[in-house]
């Protein structure tokens, strides 16, 4: 669905002759999307490819908040609360 979205924001940037040539803030409004992602995704059909618009890019792995002892830390507490029965 967010390539469809894309795809028709797009559209609506078009400003050669046949068109719509619309505004980032009036596509903005109308597609239910922030005018910078217009600017951004209007920026980047230019500079690289219409296509480019289109995939998605690849997020960076992020690094782990807990050193080992941390993780070490909490896992018994998750594996008892996940196996003790229920109080009846």
């Amino acid at each position: 669905m967010w390539k469809v979205k894309r795809a028709r924001t797009l559209l609506k940037c078009d400003a050669g002759p046949e068109g719509a040539g619309w505004t980032d803030k009036s596509i903005a409004s109308a597609r239910d999307v922030s005018a910078s992602n217009v600017g951004r995704w209007r920026c980047q059909a230019v500079t690289e490819d219409p296509e480019a618009v289109l995939e998605r890019q690849a997020k960076a792995p992020r690094p782990s908040k807990l050193d080992g002892a941390g993780e070490a830390h909490l896992r018994p507490s998750r594996i008892i609360r996940a196996t003790a029965k229920p109080s009846t």
